[in-house]
């Protein structure tokens, strides 16, 4: 039998007489893991809903109509799949029509569009998903605009 090295040695010596109540080192070992990732994972939840939030800019004439855009979010369905981004938007005034979308990237040019048909009552609201195809790259996206259809 081969002799233990000295660094060896030093770590059973110290695993052995750490002093920790009767929980096992490999129960320790489990907990410590387990923590880290729990935290990793709630991490990357948190970063995740940051970076979906996505920023639009109304044009002048869809105020005009009472709308209001309230909340956002870009739909992840996998990397080669169309893009969805659905828009809360809030109507005060009736509205049947198409709504036009524009992916815009950060030198203001456009990327991407999608055309949707919608019909609101006066004082309603309602999700609207707004589909770009998937050669579109999201990641070059800086602002959504949203406009009437011509």
């Amino acid at each position: 039998m081969r002799p233990m090295t000295p660094v060896l040695l030093v770590a059973v010596i110290f695993l052995a007489g750490c002093g920790c109540e009767k929980e096992s080192l490999s129960k320790r070992a489990g907990k410590g893991l387990g923590d880290g990732i729990s935290d990793f994972v709630s991490g990357v939840g948190e970063s995740v809903d940051e970076n979906l939030i996505v920023e639009l800019n109304g044009s002048e004439e869809m105020g005009e109509l009472g709308f209001e855009a309230t909340t956002s979010k870009l739909i992840l369905l996998s990397e080669n799949a169309e893009k969805v981004v659905t828009v809360y938007l809030v109507s005060k005034k009736e509205f049947s029509g198409a709504l036009l979308a524009k992916a815009m990237n950060e030198k203001g040019r456009e990327i991407g569009r999608s055309r949707v048909e919608v019909e609101f009552g006066a004082d309603d609201a309602k999700y609207v998903d707004f589909t770009f195809p998937k050669q579109m790259d999201r990641a070059l996206v800086e602002k959504y605009q949203i406009g009437l259809a011509k």
